[in-house]
């Protein structure tokens, strides 16, 4: 478990996205705007130091709870922290690191375009946006479920 904030250039490193040009694609659809890239510059900057995979692995293995182990044993902890942690319901297995930086980078940009007041928020729990089974629907799967298990029965 990592307690501490990581730099989402650092993370993106860490899932196999090395160049800081990579990076910036990943997150700036277009190349021209000059407010988002004034906006990331900052975790790019941060980012610095750290330049490889190998690298970034273990800055997030240091900021886990697995600190004082020796520099292999703090990359295996990174590895499966993002393999199996970290957005699961992408891929858990080491090929999805890509999809999951995809992912991030999606998420960046929709924040960025949010921040700058380019769209509106969103409100995942505004009732209007919920989806509701009425009564009708509730009490036809429960039927549906428990006609199965008694036809289920009746074979046996």
């Amino acid at each position: 478990m990592v307690r501490e904030d990581i730099p989402v250039a650092i993370l993106l490193r860490a899932l196999d996205i090395t160049s800081d040009k990579a990076i910036q694609d990943l997150m700036i659809y277009d190349v021209n705007d000059t407010d988002m890239i004034d906006m990331l510059r900052a975790s790019l900057e941060e980012a610095q130091t750290v330049r490889t995979r190998e690298d970034a692995l273990d800055y997030i293995a240091k900021k886990g709870s697995n600190y004082g182990y020796n520099k292999e044993a703090r990359m295996r902890f990174a590895m499966t922290l993002l393999e199996g942690d970290f957005l699961p319901h992408i891929s858990t297995d080491s090929d999805g690191n890509l999809r999951k930086a995809y992912f991030v980078g999606y998420m960046v940009n929709r924040l960025l375009i949010g921040a700058l007041g380019r769209s509106s928020e969103d409100d995942r729990d505004y009732y209007g946006k919920k989806r509701l089974e009425m009564a009708g629907t509730l009490l036809a799967s429960l039927y549906r479920s428990l006609f199965r298990l008694f036809i289920d029965e009746m074979i046996k």
